[in-house]
């Protein structure tokens, strides 16, 4: 069983210029007897994408990309440097992997409840002025009836 490495995946994709992720799991897996799963190849182009080897290209109309070797990849290549194509270990450091930022459960649960507490303190507020309005219509409405009484009193 051969071994699969960034070098034959960049050495597969300067072959065959334009290739997709599928055409090069195909080649792999039927053509050379490597096994390899979808997301182990497509962490491998991501890592060749991340060191400038190849670019993807999103063909228009389908979420499939096209992945073509730049300058960098083509002398990577000719390069006789293993160290260009490390597994994503450097000096016994793993690749770094974009990590998610995640709340603890209890610190949503607190949040949650302070929102709860503002909501509840808004809903007063709005009754409160709710209330305030109706009280100024009725003080509106009593000085229109006495500004009509002085103007019938003084006939105006």
């Amino acid at each position: 069983m051969a071994i699969l490495g960034q070098r034959a995946v960049l050495e597969y994709i300067k072959d065959h210029e334009g290739c997709t992720k599928h055409s090069a799991l195909f080649y792999f897996n039927r053509m050379k007897g490597v096994e390899i799963k979808p997301p182990t190849m497509g962490s491998t182009l991501a890592r060749l994408k991340d060191k400038g080897f190849v670019t993807g290209v999103k063909d228009k109309g389908s979420r499939r990309f096209r992945y073509y070797t730049t300058l960098a990849g083509r002398q990577a290549l000719l390069s006789k440097d293993s160290s260009l194509f490390s597994p994503g270990r450097i000096k016994g450091k793993s690749y770094p992997r974009k990590k998610k930022a995640k709340k603890s459960d209890s610190t949503l649960i607190e949040r949650v409840r302070e929102l709860k507490d503002e909501n509840k303190a808004l809903k007063r507020e709005g009754k409160a002025l709710r209330d305030a309005n109706t009280r100024l219509v009725k003080v509106l409405q009593q000085i229109e009836e006495i500004l009509e009484e002085v103007e019938n009193d003084t006939g105006l």
